[in-house]
């Protein structure tokens, strides 16, 4: 099942996004530079690219990644990959 954000709560969540980028991004990355390791990781991990993109970044920069998708969490705590949920 889809969460969905309300509009109000969208146009608050948008601003707080754009301001944390702005303010801390110190690097951005492009799919293609990380694609080969994030293809390598979906397989290793049994997760979608797309999510292994993000996972690769965080390994990567060894940081933890924050996710609301449940199922990711379940996928990569059993593969002992640190992951903190956000219900």
């Amino acid at each position: 099942m889809l969460k969905r954000i309300s509009r109000d709560k969208y146009e608050v969540l948008k601003q707080s996004i754009n301001k944390l980028i702005s303010s801390t991004v110190s690097k951005i990355y492009e799919s293609i530079d990380i694609l080969v390791l994030a293809l390598d990781n979906a397989l290793k991990y049994g997760i979608t690219v797309y999510d292994s993109l993000f996972v690769t970044l965080a390994l990567i920069n060894n940081c933890k990644l924050v996710s609301f998708d449940e199922n990711l969490a379940e996928k990569l705590k059993q593969k002992e990959l640190d992951i903190i949920l956000i219900p």
